[in-house]
């Protein structure tokens, strides 16, 4: 570490992860690039983070306070840095190597890039061929590369960036702003998207992040959320709404947006149908005309009056051709 300013802060929120916050910041201590302060934000722990962290006290920066969330503890992680460049990693997650290297390279070359973001595995599946960039179907197959307008990426593969995954200018998150405290759930791509808008986003296909699952467990709110897709796309839908009310989003970027909350509106609809509430699938269905004029929309509110039977049945195998909700139908 250096005497003067970091060039780069890392910040590491975490939550009763005393089980795996070491490896975490393990993965930062053996980052080939070395020019970063490290600032743990224990959001409240009341296992034996404090105890385990003993040993890092002098390579780290250690910052308490009472449990607010995720969101919280990365805005007092940045409103606490000192370096030009603004690095996550949550908790229970590592980087290889040469993560912070590379990024620092692609940043470095071209000032009007305001962030960079590496591909990453998932574990215990980390001995799958399939990474993240795979997952969301990321059309760019070139090895690194520069995304113009990068809003319009992100909202067509939702999964393609992450916190702990990017790198970027500070004063881009800065002008992006902070991480909106009021969303309990997907309050990490809403930031991102918030952050392409500030300029050019550099990618690459290397696989320099591992995401681990271990700890998702039913009393999570991010695991509950994803359990229930009505409630994700409930929650898409406020993010899109949101978008919709901020005036930097103009022309282009809001079509995108109000096209892309109409898909939110319509897929609400196919799981309420799903479910035989077809008063609510209704409603979602009108709310996706309004938007943006579809067929489906239309086709959807005449299937809305059909016999609960039929209808469920219907969207039942809708909702099996999407990919992720196979296996996933019980309900």
């Amino acid at each position: 570490m250096m005497n003067s300013l970091p060039t780069i802060s890392v910040i590491l929120p975490t939550y009763n992860r005393a089980k795996f916050i070491a490896r975490a910041i393990n993965s930062i201590l053996n980052q080939t690039y070395t020019d970063y302060e490290i600032i743990v934000v224990d959001d409240g722990s009341v296992d034996n983070t404090k105890e385990i962290l003993k040993p890092y006290m002098g390579k780290i920066e250690y910052i308490y306070h009472e449990h607010l969330g995720a969101s919280a503890a990365r805005n007092v992680g940045i409103k606490a840095a000192k370096g030009e460049y603004i690095a996550f990693l949550d908790s229970d997650d590592e980087w290889l190597p040469e993560k912070l290297s590379i990024q620092m390279s692609s940043l470095a070359s071209d000032e009007k890039i305001v962030a960079h973001s590496v591909n990453a595995v998932f574990s215990p599946r980390g001995d799958r061929k399939n990474t993240t960039f795979e997952e969301c179907k990321f059309s760019l197959k070139q090895r690194s590369g520069i995304l113009e307008n990068p809003f319009f990426w992100l909202l067509k593969y939702h999964a393609l960036v992450a916190p702990q995954t990017t790198l970027c200018r500070k004063k881009a998150v800065l002008a992006a702003g902070l991480f909106d405290e009021s969303i309990p759930y997907l309050e990490d791509y809403e930031f991102m998207c918030r952050l392409a808008l500030q300029g050019n986003w550099s990618f690459c296909w290397d696989k320099l992040v591992i995401v681990h699952r271990e700890t998702e467990i039913g009393s999570q709110l991010s695991h509950v959320y994803r359990k229930d897709p009505i409630e994700t796309f409930l929650m898409r839908k406020r993010i899109c709404e949101k978008f919709l009310k901020n005036p930097k989003i103009m022309g282009l970027e809001r079509k995108a947006v109000s096209d892309y909350l109409s898909q939110v509106l319509h897929s609400l609809g196919m799981w309420y149908l799903r479910r035989g509430q077809n008063k609510e699938a209704n409603k979602m269905f009108k709310a996706s005309l309004n938007v943006s004029l579809s067929l489906r929309a239309s086709l959807g509110i005449l299937l809305s009056t059909t016999p609960v039977w039929l209808n469920q049945n219907i969207a039942k195998l809708w909702l099996y051709r999407k990919k992720g909700y196979r296996g996933k139908l019980k309900k």
